[in-house]
């Protein structure tokens, strides 16, 4: 998935992680009826009957290209949706994407900062939650002054008593930023995400600490956040320690599955 935006990159994560962690609640409450006119409606796509020689091209080189030579593979497919049923979807989430119930849960981000974002050093990620980084990089764009992150945490720590609209009304008419006197116009047009990093901050459901391993990267140029998570900060000597890797090539013998064409072989 590629996300492209103004936002700090640790903003856009919570984002995500908020979306995933409450989406399953969706998958819940999702009607069955509607889903399954859904899915009658993704079948309905793809039996719809190519309407260019490019396209029907592009179905036939797809699984030349990736080494499978399964030319059903559309109707494979079809014939698999009409069987889904929502419990499925559900436990594909939770076994595969929920990263509170995926055993194997693993994920790789990478992130890259607009020049003039304020990136977050090493310390800051080894020391602070990635909420608190996500609020203060929102504040800093909106108001362009640096915020004291020991400061930023204390505010937080104590508007988690308060309701969303007092603790947001304290950020935007009481939170002095550091250095200044200068508060924060609710009239700004990243209002928004102010809005929305404040409420992560206070609600941290979609932070959770992955489990301790045995294995330490900071050999290998890593540090390990609040979290739990291995970032990369020393680029260099993290590619120095990677190994050389060639083109992929096959490692099974490609056979044409030529039933798809009605089981006439292409000589």
């Amino acid at each position: 998935m590629r996300v492209q935006g103004e936002s700090n990159p640790t903003y856009l994560l919570q984002r995500i992680d908020s979306f995933i962690h409450g989406f399953r609640q969706t998958l819940v409450e999702f009607d069955t009826v509607k889903f399954g006119a859904l899915v009658e409606s993704i079948v309905g796509k793809a039996n719809e009957q190519l309407t260019s020689v490019d396209a029907e091209a592009n179905r036939m080189w797809t699984p030349i290209y990736k080494g499978t030579y399964n030319f059903a593979r559309l109707a494979d497919e079809v014939e698999s949706l009409q069987k889904v049923r929502l419990d499925d979807v559900l436990d594909m989430w939770d076994r595969y994407i929920n990263p509170e119930t995926a055993v194997a849960y693993t994920r790789v981000d990478s992130q890259l900062w607009a020049a003039k974002a304020s990136y977050p050093s090493a310390t800051d990620m080894t020391t602070w939650p990635e909420s608190i980084l996500a609020l203060a990089g929102c504040l800093e764009s909106e108001t362009h002054m640096p915020v004291d992150l020991s400061d930023l945490s204390h505010f937080i720590n104590t508007a988690v008593t308060q309701t969303s609209a007092d603790a947001l009304g304290s950020l935007a008419h009481q939170y002095p930023m550091a250095n200044s006197t200068q508060v924060l116009d609710e009239t700004a047009s990243g209002w928004s995400k102010i809005k929305n990093a404040l409420d992560m901050a206070m609600n941290p459901h979609n932070q959770h600490t992955l489990q301790d391993s045995e294995t330490n990267f900071a050999y290998i140029g890593m540090y390990q956040t609040v979290e739990g998570k291995w970032v990369i900060t020393d680029v260099e000597k993290f590619k120095a320690t990677q190994a050389l890797h060639g083109l992929a090539v096959p490692v099974i013998k490609l056979i044409p599955n030529t039933t798809a064409f009605n089981d006439h072989t292409i000589v």
